[in-house]
């Protein structure tokens, strides 16, 4: 049997022995976080774009690691992204969460992207077909690790920063890394029909349609909201608003409740304005 030396690099390179395949049991048993774990707990779930592993560990049962928290997002069986939370009163006293990711992720090389969002700093890492991002807010962290190829939104949001990474293996990723750009820049009608071309796109994988679709729902919410105070009172605004914070809620039920209020607020305007 011939072995992929560019696999085994990936999997030795994989912080705290995240497999990348298998079945839950497998990556339960595999899974070394740094701290005492045995007591931490394992949740499975299913949700509509696969299943979900979920690592929890409690100070209360004697369990105390880094990362105290992890979520596992599957295709298949095959690992497409992982969220590893940090938090320092739930980690072992002896080890800082930024020394620990450090240690992992300082074995990548430099960031591809660095930037500090009001005093978090976020760096993203990328390296053998796999994207880190690394969001450090003082003593906390949350590390969040991407398959490209399964999962490409951390290599595409590197990209729409700045980093020099190719988008051309990932369909759909140009179209969401040009939609970010645009969120960037408050070009909201080019942000919503960028991440339309995701959701349209027949190739796209199922993981970065679903959150191509939540991205979506809050573009939409985020349009209405800047433009309530400046277009209001142009004849039909509302009645499109109305429309819009519909079709947020369709997208994303799960988030209906600040998309519910906006329309409260947005109904309110229609009212006044049909009164005039």
């Amino acid at each position: 049997m011939t072995i992929s030396w560019a696999l085994i690099l990936v999997i030795l390179a994989t912080p705290w022995s995240i497999p990348l395949h298998g079945t839950p049991q497998h990556f339960a048993e595999s899974f070394e976080p740094v701290g005492h774990f045995a007591r931490a707990d394992w949740t499975l779930k299913k949700t509509a774009s696969g299943r979900v592993l979920e690592y929890h560990c409690e100070v209360r049962k004697g369990c105390t690691s880094h990362p105290t928290r992890a979520r596992f997002y599957f295709t298949d069986s095959k690992l497409a992204s992982a969220v590893l939370s940090f938090q320092k009163e739930h980690g072992p006293t002896e080890h800082s969460a930024a020394s620990v990711i450090l240690k992992t992720l300082g074995t990548l090389g430099p960031p591809v992207h660095e930037t500090l969002q009001v005093g978090q700093r976020i760096q993203y890492f990328n390296r053998d077909g796999l994207t880190y991002v690394w969001l450090q807010d003082g003593p906390d962290a949350q590390v969040k690790m991407y398959v490209d190829a399964h999962d490409p939104v951390g290599v595409a949001e590197a990209s729409a920063l700045g980093a020099s990474l190719s988008l051309d293996p990932f369909p759909g990723a140009q179209d969401f890394a040009r939609g970010q750009t645009a969120v960037m820049k408050e070009s909201w009608p080019a942000a919503i029909e960028a991440f339309r071309a995701v959701l349209s796109h027949p190739r796209a994988v199922l993981h970065l349609k679903e959150q191509t679709r939540q991205v979506l729902a809050m573009t939409l919410a985020a349009q209405v909201t800047m433009e309530k105070t400046t277009h209001s009172s142009q004849p039909g605004w509302s009645a499109q608003a109305l429309k819009s914070i519909d079709e947020a809620v369709r997208l994303a039920p799960e988030m209906k409740g600040p998309f519910l209020q906006l329309k409260s607020e947005v109904t309110s305007l229609l009212s006044v304005e049909q009164s005039q």
